[in-house]
Parts: structure tokens; C-alpha cells; sequence
């Protein structure tokens, strides 16, 4: 069975279980304490429950309905200590739940949707979440409403569309600064279009005030149907358009690009290096694929000409045409690389390790992560339907990013 159906089953019984109970909860003092109760989606969370008995079995949700009204639950059971205390930074999860491992935010990047089906979550601007504490009878001891804020005030958005803008995007600009701040262009993988992580990350940029325009590339009326012959003119379109906005800082726009998108991200880099000053390339390849699903012709065109691309999926050599190599040396600016050791997508740690050989002493960051996976990509820490090693490298990438950024 998947991990989602495990979960689903759990879910269904914990559901059951506090709702089936009835009578009031012991009397008692139990209190469900965090250390930010509203913040920043991306700041880690402290919780700690106190007034328990000393070994007493509670169960720990974390609950919320997101944009889409959709449920979603994160759950574990634990012994308090001899204090009446559970401290999730430190307890060890005992039993059933979503997650098993010793983790802070496990019970929260842990959370599935209850009807069973993939999340595709969609936050609200302020996300309100529930974290509970109940008794080994279903009884609801505490709980406490936290608020995870996506967008802030001051943060705007903007949508861009192919006619008139001459591109699909989603345009976060941060609260108005006197000081031009570096700017990111970002685009998913081989989903192509917006919306879920893509838009998560770029409203968070704007939120620690930098200009962020999250764009979709096929799959939306007016653009390719699948990932062919997409043109690299169409990024620069955007890229054009982020380097015109206000407080955008123009030596330092970075390119973002997850999966298949790393590739066009890096090839910007590499091919107009005028326009993009530094790359961001998760989940990676090293080198330029096919088209997607059919494999049949180029993903990425040039000036009306097919780019080089291998049909190999295997590593960064390819011999049925060597020029798939991008030449990331050409990159002007640092370059940061985030790939999972266990990616059963594609190698995306040996691309990003001949990357790191090919770019010797060119400033750059090479994070790879022990079990993770291909989703590690997926770089905002702590969101739901997430596994143990995709949460903790997204916790550690995040905020190097974010210190990169910062530090220019």
C-alpha cells in the first residue's frame, strides 16, 4: 500500500474516534503552547503541550481547511514525560499516525487530505490550523488556533496574461522599499502551468521582499499544449517585464526553475546572461532533454531553431549528442543546486554533482539531501503531504536560499 493510503485508513480512524466519544473531557489545566502563534508560513513552529500526567497517551493533530475548503489532518500519538509535558522538537511519536520520526513540524508537514485524494494545497492568505491535543478516548484536553501567513499585508498580486502581456504569470511584489531588492523569476516542472508550490514560493519571496513573478509556460491557452518547442523568447518576455518593475534591483534577477524547468532556467543563464544574473535549479538536470510526454522533438527552441537535446534520461554524459551539456560556466552569477539522493524521477544528484565539477570556482551551492526525493524541489519547508526527508532538506534549502538572496 502508498503512503496515501495508509494515511487515508488512520485518518478515517481518528475521525471516527473523536467524533464516536462523548462525555466532557477530565478536568484539567492542559495547554497547547507555540511559540509564534502568526507567522510567516515558511518559520518553524515550537509546540510544546504541558498540564498532562506524567506518561499519560495523547494524540496531536494538526488540523485546517485550505483555500479549496479542502480538510486536511497531521496526527501523532505520544507519551508525556514525567512532567505532564510533550515537546515536539523532542518527543519520539509512538504508535499510528502521519509521521514517526522525532520532528518539530512533523505533525503539520505531515497532514493529508481526509478524503483520501493528492492535496493540491491551496492556502488562504492568513491559513488559519488547529493543533489539538486528545485523550486516549477521543476527548478533546486543548487546542490552539495558529495563523500561518502566505501573503502579508503589503505583499500585491498581479495576473499576467499571453494577450496583453505576452505571458501567463502570477507577479507577487513586496510591501514598497526604498532599496531596489534582487527579483526571481520562477517556473515549475513538467506540469507546466501555476498555481500549488510555484505560487506558495513566490508569494513567500515577496513576503521576505523580493519581487517575485511565478509563470506558467504550456499547457494554457495560447501556449504549447505539452513541453515542445517551448521558445526561450517567451521567458525573456517575462524577464523583460520583471526587470521593468519598480524596486527590482536588474543585477541580480534570478532564474527558478524546478525539474524540467531547471533546465530552461539554467539555459537563460548560460544563453542571456545580460538578463539573468544567478540561477536557482531544483531537482536538476545538467543537461537538455526531450520533449515531454512523447520524447519526439526538442522541449526548447531558439531563434526559431531546435536547442540540442539528448533522449537519455540516465546522466549527465549523453551520447546520442553530446552538446545536450548546458554550459552553466557562462552563468553570471551564483548558482544554487538542490537535488535528493533517492530522486526516482530522474539522477538529479548527479546532474547537480557534474554541474558542481563543470562550475569549479563559479560561486555556487550544491545541497544534496539523504532520502529525499524528487519533491525536495518542491522548496517551501513545512507545507502538507510531505515525507520525512523532503521536509527536513526543504527546511535547511529554504532559508540558505533566502540568506543568498539576502546577502546580494
Amino acid at each position: 500500500m502508498g503512503r496515501d493510503v495508509r494515511l487515508a485508513g488512520l485518518v478515517a480512524l481518528l475521525v471516527v474516534a473523536s467524533t464516536a466519544c462523548s462525555g466532557p473531557p477530565p478536568a484539567g489545566h492542559v495547554t497547547v503552547q507555540v511559540d509564534h502563534p502568526v507567522a510567516l508560513a515558511d518559520v518553524p513552529l515550537h509546540v510544546r503541550v504541558t498540564g498532562l500526567d506524567g506518561g499519560q497517551r495523547v494524540t496531536i493533530t494538526a488540523n485546517l481547511h485550505d483555500a479549496s475548503d479542502r480538510e486536511m489532518l497531521g496526527f501523532a500519538t505520544f507519551r508525556a514525560d514525567a512532567r505532564g509535558v510533550v515537546d515536539l522538537a523532542t518527543a519520539q511519536p509512538s504508535g499510528g499516525g502521519s509521521y514517526r520520526q522525532t520532528e518539530a513540524m512533523g505533525v503539520i508537514w505531515s497532514m493529508v487530505a481526509v478524503d483520501g485524494n493528492p492535496p493540491l494545497f491551496r492556502p488562504e492568505p492568513t491559513q488559519g490550523l488547529t493543533v489539538s491535543v486528545r485523550d486516549s478516548a477521543g476527548r478533546t484536553l486543548a487546542d490552539r488556533v495558529v495563523k500561518r501567513t502566505y501573503l502579508p499585508a503589503g505583499v500585491t498580486t498581479r495576473y499576467l496574461f499571453v494577450s496583453p502581456d505576452g505571458f501567463f504569470g502570477h507577479y507577487y511584489a513586496p510591501a514598497a522599499s526604498a532599496a531596489r531588492r534582487p527579483a526571481v523569476l520562477l517556473f515549475g516542472g513538467a506540469e507546466g502551468g501555476l498555481g500549488a508550490y510555484l505560487d506558495v514560493a513566490a508569494g513567500l519571496l515577496a513576503a521576505h521582499g523580493f519581487p517575485a513573478l511565478a509563470i506558467g509556460y504550456f499547457g494554457l491557452q495560447g501556449l504549447p499544449s505539452e513541453l515542445a518547442s517551448v521558445p526561450l523568447e517567451y521567458f525573456v518576455r517575462a524577464l523583460d517585464w520583471l526587470r521593468s518593475q519598480p524596486g527590482v534591483d536588474t543585477a541580480h534577477v534570478f532564474a527558478y526553475g524546478d525539474s524540467r524547468g531547471s533546465e530552461a532556467a539554467l539555459l537563460l543563464g548560460a544563453l542571456r546572461p545580460d538578463l539573468v544574473r544567478g540561477v536557482v535549479a531544483l531537482s536538476p538536470s545538467s543537461v537538455v532533454h526531450c520533449s515531454f510526454p512523447d520524447c519526439s522533438g526538442p522541449a526548447w527552441t531558439l531563434n526559431g531553431a531546435p536547442l540540442p537535446y539528448t533522449s537519455q534520461f540516465d546522466g549527465p554524459v549523453p551520447t546520442d549528442d553530446p552538446a545536450a551539456v548546458i554550459p552553466v560556466e557562462r552563468i553570471a552569477g551564483p548558482v544554487f543546486l538542490v537535488c535528493g539522493q533517492n530522486d526516482f524521477i530522474w539522477p538529479s544528484c548527479p546532474f547537480a554533482q557534474a554541474m558542481d565539477q563543470r562550475l569549479g570556482s563559479h560561486a555556487h551551492q550544491l545541497l544534496t539531501y539523504p532520502g529525499a526525493g524528487h519533491n525536495v524541489g518542491w522548496l517551501v519547508p513545512d507545507q502538507p503531504d510531505s515525507v520525512f526527508a523532503d521536509a527536513v532538506g526543504k527546511a535547511d534549502a529554504w532559508p540558505r536560499l533566502l540568506g543568498l538572496l539576502n546577502g546580494l
